[in-house]
């Protein structure tokens, strides 16, 4: 009987089988087992470690069933957290997309013809937490004027009560006790909102930079985040129906229950504002003023 011819697979094949008797062999059998099998063990190693390692931590994921409930427990709630995040960052668009539709609408108001926006920066603010006054770097030679209406971004802050050469003070809308009157409306409406036939309210501002209105009709559907607008008569026409802050409470009133409580706030915090814009009749803010430097 022939015998199959000696190919190199075979060849090697016979070394690796030759090569682990070596190794298996007690040291005084023969002189090669010890070194062998560091050999043999130095290339088995790279392949073998990470298979010994995953076995490892397969083993004490069986044994510690508490460990691995604690990881997921952990790992739902970083998912948990980042759908938080990506909730907040979707609603923050939708009001930057709002926002950004009213200055639309406002600017289309106030026309390009007939008011200026003077930007001033806030530069003073009262010790006094209860205080509802900030001093601006702007003043009569800049065109301002007592009664100016004050605005950040797309709503009403408050209006000028002092002017100086240089220097201004505005007095915030929330001033405890003023009353303005406004009307409430859908913050989904992005149209002609005038067509809802609403009447305005007479909003009276409190100390927590609140304002809040007892006898609303009971029927009228008022929901949080709706829009009051500003439609009082005391406040010149050129920020008529801007807005002055968004509904955050409405409960039926506790004194007569064919009514509304509807309490309004501010859509920023009035107290940390750090800039500004003075609605001025163009004509006011082309010309030189007397007393200031061109």
């Amino acid at each position: 009987m022939a015998l199959a011819p000696l190919t190199f697979r075979r060849a090697t094949a016979i070394a690796v089988v030759v090569l682990l008797v070596l190794a298996l062999l007690p040291a005084g059998w023969c002189v090669y087992a010890r070194p062998v099998g560091a050999i043999l063990d130095d290339a088995v190693s790279p392949v073998v470690y990470p298979l010994r390692v995953m076995g490892l931590h397969l083993r004490q994921t069986v044994s510690s069933p508490e460990s691995s409930e604690a990881d997921m427990a952990l790992i739902d709630a970083r998912l948990r957290e980042q759908d938080n995040i990506i909730a907040n960052q979707i609603g923050r668009i939708q009001e930057l997309e709002d926002e950004l539709h009213e200055l639309r609408g406002q600017k289309q108001r106030l026309g390009g013809d007939s008011y200026n926006l003077a930007r001033a920066n806030v530069i003073g603010q009262s010790t006094d937490p209860v205080s509802t006054t900030l001093k601006l770097d702007k003043g009569s030679r800049d065109g301002l004027a007592v009664g100016q209406p004050v605005l950040y971004r797309a709503s009403v802050v408050g209006r000028i009560i002092d002017v100086q050469s240089r220097v201004s003070t505005f007095e915030l809308i929330t001033r405890p006790g003023r009353v303005i009157s406004a009307v409430i409306t859908p913050r989904d409406v992005k149209g002609d909102w005038s067509a809802l036939d609403r009447a305005p309210c007479q909003f009276r501002a409190t100390r927590r930079e609140r304002l809040v209105y007892d006898e609303a009709d009971g029927s009228l559907p008022i929901h949080v985040k709706d829009f009051a607008r500003l439609q009082d008569k005391d406040w010149p026409a050129s920020v008529q129906h801007w807005i002055i802050g968004e509904v955050i409470d409405v409960k039926t009133s506790v004194d007569a229950p064919l009514r509304q409580r509807v309490v309004i706030e501010p859509l920023v915090r009035l107290r940390h504002l750090s800039a500004v814009s003075i609605v001025m009749p163009k004509q006011e803010a082309d010309e030189p003023h007397a007393g200031g430097t061109p």
